[in-house]
């Protein structure tokens, strides 16, 4: 069972989602300029509901809600998952507030490099994603050949790595 800590910031904290937040996964997925970097979802709440109950029981998957803290609402989702012995991915991302989203990512990242001790986090991005692009290159995450790392390749994004030492050098700067 993946049910995570409650990850908090300054702006935002991440809650692990439940059945309840339902609706507003499919809100923001659905959402054409928001979701259109992610795989479809469909507009369903069974479905959705299933996928819930699905994800709590994987391990090595953590899924949250994004609350911002001065406005007490909700405003996106972020997941860490497929957790192996040295790497998590960190994705399922989807905001409505910039600077939430930093943040967001930011504490996602530093679960999986403190808590959950892994030596790198993968970040699978569309090619067309240029802000999600920039910003990790920003952060120091570096392109994968594929070698480096031991992961699923999906063709049709590209594999960021994302190294624990670059991302505590940076971490005071965003957090």
């Amino acid at each position: 069972m993946a049910v995570g800590p409650v990850l908090s910031g300054k702006q935002v904290e991440l809650l692990p989602v439940k059945p309840e937040d339902a609706e507003f996964i499919i809100s923001l997925r659905t959402d054409p300029k928001l979701s259109r970097f992610l795989h479809p979802t469909k507009p369903n709440i069974d479905l959705q509901l299933k996928w819930i109950h699905d994800q709590i029981q994987r391990a090595g998957d953590f899924y949250y809600v994004i609350y911002e803290k001065s406005t007490k609402s909700k405003v996106g989702l972020i997941s860490v998952y497929n957790c192996a012995d040295e790497h998590a991915e960190v994705g399922r991302w989807i905001c409505t507030e910039p600077v939430c989203a930093v943040e967001s990512f930011m504490l996602s990242c530093d679960f999986v490099f403190t808590q959950d001790a892994r030596r790198y986090a993968v970040l699978k991005v569309d090619p067309e994603n240029k802000k999600v692009l920039t910003f990790h290159k920003t952060l120091g995450a570096e392109i994968s050949d594929g070698n480096n790392i031991d992961v699923n390749p999906d063709e049709s994004l590209l594999t960021y790595v994302l190294r624990r030492e670059i991302f505590m050098e940076l971490k005071g700067k965003f957090m």
